[in-house]
């Protein structure tokens, strides 16, 4: 990932003896497998969760000295399964959530702009669905993201089917060397 980059920049800046750093990756992407439940025919209307590992990318964000501006650029959902056509979703929504048990953050309702597919051939197999606001820096110290999505559709199939779905991030982060 990317941001291994980032730790070796770090690592550079403290021996050349710099204190304080600002590191950027423009695009960090976590994906996860997960299996769609089977769809009764007709309107559909499903939410799962889904909770991403990010220890290799994330890891020591909770140390104090370190700050930083982490946001959902994207959703991406893909399949291969045969007989799904994606076209069929009309919309999706999403949530962070607090990861572990005990946490103090709220849920964070993330502005995804869906536009269903027009005017494409189908089956349709990968969507991208753009979001915006919601900082997430303090979600993802733990190096978990839990997302809750939440699909409409006017069909998908009845079998349980394979999709993956994939969160792509920008993430900013400050570290002062003096506070670690």
């Amino acid at each position: 990932m990317r941001t291994r980059l980032l730790k070796l920049a770090a690592a550079a800046l403290v021996s050349a003896g710099c204190l304080n750093a600002d590191l950027k990756a423009d695009q960090v992407c976590a994906t996860m497998t997960e299996l769609i439940p089977g769809a009764p025919s007709g309107p559909i209307d499903n939410t799962f969760t889904i909770t991403y590992d990010l220890a290799d990318g994330f890891s020591n964000l909770d140390h104090s000295g370190v700050t930083g501006t982490v946001l959902v650029q994207q959703i991406q959902i893909s399949t291969q399964a045969s007989g799904v056509d994606l076209s069929t979703i009309d919309s999706v929504e999403a949530t962070v959530l607090p990861s572990g048990s005990g946490s103090s953050l709220p849920p964070v309702p993330l502005a995804c702009n869906y536009q269903p597919p027009t005017g494409v051939a189908t089956p349709v197999t990968s969507l991208v669905v753009p979001c915006t606001d919601g900082n997430i820096f303090n979600y993802v110290k733990g190096q978990q993201l839990t997302m809750r999505l939440r699909v409409t559709a006017s069909h998908l199939p009845a079998a349980a089917w394979l999709a993956d779905v994939g969160t792509c991030f920008s993430v900013e982060v400050n570290v002062n060397y003096t506070q670690l």
